[in-house]
């Protein structure tokens, strides 16, 4: 059972030493427990995963950002990101990133289309969708200069790392994941 949740102590840990240096603080919500199995049988196909970008920061655009998001590790072939609802192979599965997003601000409202007034704060709230159901959300508040230099800068892959990384948890967190040793 400890080596499960390991990964999660670790991981915030590291967010709280981290955000005593300037780093951005992001915390997550799973509401469904088989979030990464569903995210690895889509991502597993190599298609086109669809991010809708809501008040992106100046001078970065949509194309951009999806052209920045990393593939998580173990999805192979190469997983692609797209902004473009038409050219994903299923639009139905999406991150959605909502940029100077109020601290009330709700994954399974974005995922319902319900998009908050937007200001240009420090804030990005992540969520991922299936449809209007939020499996997964990050919020990271502090962002600071992180897309200063644009959405392929060192500090924005770092983050945007870091959004898939919490929006998609790693396979063995999932319990009915017979990976696990606890299965």
């Amino acid at each position: 059972m400890m080596r499960r949740w390991l990964p999660v102590v670790s991981g915030i840990c590291a967010v709280a030493m981290l955000s005593a240096c300037g780093v951005a603080r992001l915390s997550r919500h799973w509401s469904e427990v088989q979030t990464a199995r569903a995210f690895w049988t889509y991502g597993g196909g190599g298609q086109p995963f669809l991010i809708e970008v809501h008040n992106p920061p100046p001078d970065v655009t949509p194309a951009a950002l999806a052209a920045a998001f990393p593939a998580p590790p173990l999805v192979a072939p190469p997983l692609r990101y797209t902004a473009v609802a038409g050219e994903a192979s299923r639009p139905e599965y999406r991150f959605v990133l909502m940029f100077g997003a109020p601290v009330q601000a709700d994954g399974a409202d974005a995922c319902a289309g319900d998009i908050p007034a937007l200001t240009g704060g420090e804030a990005l709230q992540a969520a991922f969708c299936y449809r209007e159901r939020v499996l997964s959300e990050i919020r990271g508040d502090a962002l600071g200069d992180s897309f200063a230099s644009g959405a392929d800068s060192p500090a924005a892959r770092r983050l945007l790392f870091d959004v898939v990384r919490y929006l998609v948890p790693p396979p063995e967190l999932d319990s009915n994941d017979c990976r696990v040793p606890d299965c």
